[in-house]
């Protein structure tokens, strides 16, 4: 689930299921090893922030744990 995102329609949303998604196949592919790996990097293709023009994006990702929960850190920028 998405809990901060400078697109505020995807706060809240699961990547895993929710339509808005599902066009994308590499984001969500690149979301399933986010899921597996506790850190790492990779490319999607998605909606520039604000826009419906579809980009290449990087994400690069690592794994804190707080208040006992473990929780993916993903910074994302336009290739």
């Amino acid at each position: 689930m998405t809990v901060c995102d400078q697109d505020k329609e995807e706060i809240g949303l699961n990547i895993f299921t929710d339509p808005l998604y599902q066009p994308f196949e590499s984001r969500v592919t690149l979301s399933k090893q986010i899921s597996a790996e506790p850190s790492g990097t990779g490319e999607y293709s998605f909606k520039a922030t604000g826009s419906e023009t579809v980009v290449t994006k990087k994400a690069s990702w690592d794994t804190i744990s707080l208040h006992g929960r473990t929780w993916r850190v993903i910074l994302v920028n336009k290739v």
